[in-house]
């Protein structure tokens, strides 16, 4: 069985290695490196996944050749700046955004030799990447990526369509170089709900939200729709919460 070499930009707690643990018995992994900022969150996926060696700072990388070539690359760049519930900065090239270090990775692919290339490209963000209002950005960044030899197939997928029992959209983009992208999956049947994942009664009263914590919630509901922002919170009694 060959082994697939895979490495992560803006890795976080390396939820990419989760997916690819859930196939270990179809392929082998090989986790070379993860990029992350945050020293914290990189020692949290350690703490999850092993000891992988973490290169930091992504404007500090020039390339990821040599003992760092990887077959797959997964990349999540920040998305505080293109989000409902950040202050909408943008992503555009050169603006020093957050969400802009999502150009970083064209750089650095350009860097590298092309027969060191990773042959796919992995990547996901929140769908307002492909709103109006930032489409623009979104296709000069694949266009950086298809200048490489890269060609693409993006979509939006919810978390609820591949079989969580919750409703959270994403886009994805996969990206192969020298050839067509494959599809991204089509939804599965969801056949399991929120209550089965939960803890069986009695829960203890140290795990609800208190009615200060509630009122706090519903504060900031008020002031979200005020501005015009998603993210809104509806609490449940416990009655709802055993309805059918």
């Amino acid at each position: 069985m060959r082994t697939i070499r895979v490495g992560g930009f803006f890795s976080g707690i390396g939820s990419h290695i989760s997916a690819c643990e859930r196939l270990k018995d179809r392929a082998k992994f090989e986790y070379i490196f993860q990029c992350e900022f945050d020293e914290r969150t990189a020692e949290a996926s350690d703490v999850l996944h092993g000891a992988i060696p973490n290169l930091g700072d992504i404007t500090t990388v020039h390339d990821i050749g040599g003992e760092l070539r990887v077959d797959i690359l997964y990349w999540t760049p920040p998305c505080q700046d293109i989000s409902n519930a950040g202050q909408m900065a943008g992503n555009a090239k050169g603006s020093g955004t957050r969400s802009s270090l999502a150009y970083e990775v064209p750089r650095i692919l350009a860097n590298t030799g092309e027969r060191e290339r990773p042959r796919y490209l992995v990547m996901e963000e929140v769908p307002m990447m492909v709103s109006k209002k930032f489409k623009a950005n979104f296709d000069a960044l694949l266009g950086e990526l298809t200048a490489l030899g890269y060609q693409h197939e993006w979509g939006i997928l919810n978390a609820a369509d591949c079989g969580v029992a919750q409703s959270r959209k994403r886009c994805f983009v996969i990206s192969k170089l020298g050839g067509p992208a494959p599809k991204l999956p089509e939804p599965i049947p969801l056949t399991t709900r929120l209550r089965d994942y939960l803890e069986p009664e009695p829960v203890a009263p140290e795990y609800y939200l208190s009615e200060e914590r509630l009122k706090g919630l519903i504060w900031s509901n008020e002031k979200e729709k005020q501005a015009g922002r998603g993210f809104r919170f509806e609490p449940l009694t416990r009655e709802r919460e055993r309805e059918p």
